[in-house]
C-alpha cells in the first residue's frame, strides 16, 4: 500500500474560528489577519473598478447630508432659471402675484437681510428687495464672484 504524500505549502491555510467580518459586506476576514483589521482588503476586479470597503463605509454615513446639500443646489439653480425668466419677461419691478405666477418660493432663499425700510433676499444671482411701505418688489442682478480669481495669471 502506498503512503499518500502531503504537500507542504510554504504559506499555512487560512482559519476563520474567530468569526470576523468586514463591518461594511460582511465577507469574513481570516483569524490570521491583524487583530485590529475590520474592513476586508481593497481589490480591483476584472473591469477596472477599485474595491474599497473602509471608504464606502465612511461614503454611506456622509450620503445623507451630501443629497441634501446636492437638492438645495438644485433648488436654487431652478429658483435662478425662474427669477431669470420673470425679469426678462417683467423687468426689474414685480409683483407677488408674478412672483407666484413663475413658482419662486420667497423662503428658499440663501440668506436674508433686513435694512430700514426694506428686506433683501439673496438667491444665486439675485436680491430680491422687498419695500412692504412702497408695496414694490425689485428683482436686482448681483455679480458677486464665486471664485477668489482676481484676474492675474502665473507665468
Amino acid at each position: 500500500m502506498k503512503t499518500k504524500k502531503k504537500e507542504i505549502s510554504s504559506k499555512p491555510s487560512l482559519t476563520y474560528h474567530l468569526g470576523r467580518a468586514c463591518e461594511d459586506c460582511g465577507e469574513p476576514i481570516a483569524d490570521q489577519e491583524r487583530k485590529t483589521k475590520r474592513h476586508c482588503t481593497s481589490f480591483v476586479d476584472e473591469n477596472g473598478i477599485h474595491h474599497n470597503c473602509r471608504r464606502r463605509k465612511h461614503q454611506k454615513k456622509h450620503q445623507l447630508h451630501e443629497d441634501r446639500l446636492l437638492d438645495w443646489a438644485a433648488k436654487q439653480r431652478q429658483t435662478k432659471a425662474k427669477i431669470e425668466e420673470a425679469f426678462a419677461m417683467h423687468g426689474e419691478f414685480v409683483t407677488l402675484q408674478i412672483l407666484e405666477a413663475y413658482g419662486i418660493a420667497l423662503n428658499n432663499c440663501i440668506t436674508i437681510s433686513h435694512g430700514y425700510q426694506e428686506s433683501s433676499l439673496e438667491f444665486l444671482g439675485y436680491n430680491i428687495i422687498i419695500n412692504p411701505f412702497k408695496k414694490s418688489i425689485k428683482l436686482q442682478k448681483h455679480d458677486k464672484p464665486t471664485s477668489n480669481f482676481d484676474g492675474r495669471t502665473i507665468s
